[in-house]
């Protein structure tokens, strides 16, 4: 199965396969940062972190390895817990 990958409503990728086990859920990242998916979407909503892209078919928002690795790198430590930090 092809699914169509959008970030900010422009077709980015097709993704199928092993190049979507590079796209992390807005769950998973919330897990390695070691915050809630709320925060996430806050921090989104109020431009501390990378827009996600987004699946057309379930509209979920995805991020990157290296997005991940751009917010640990720019969220400040005392905003994650102690042991992601």
């Amino acid at each position: 199965m092809i699914s169509v990958i959008i970030c900010c409503n422009i077709p980015l990728m097709q993704v199928n396969g092993p190049e979507r086990e590079r796209l992390l859920k807005a769950s998973e990242v919330a897990a390695i940062l070691g915050v809630t998916r709320q925060t996430l979407y806050r921090w989104q909503a109020t431009g501390r972190i990378p827009l996600p892209f987004r699946g057309t078919e379930n509209n979920y928002r995805y991020w990157t390895i290296q997005d991940v690795e751009q917010m640990r790198r720019s969220i400040p430590r005392r905003w994650l817990r102690k042991e992601v930090a």
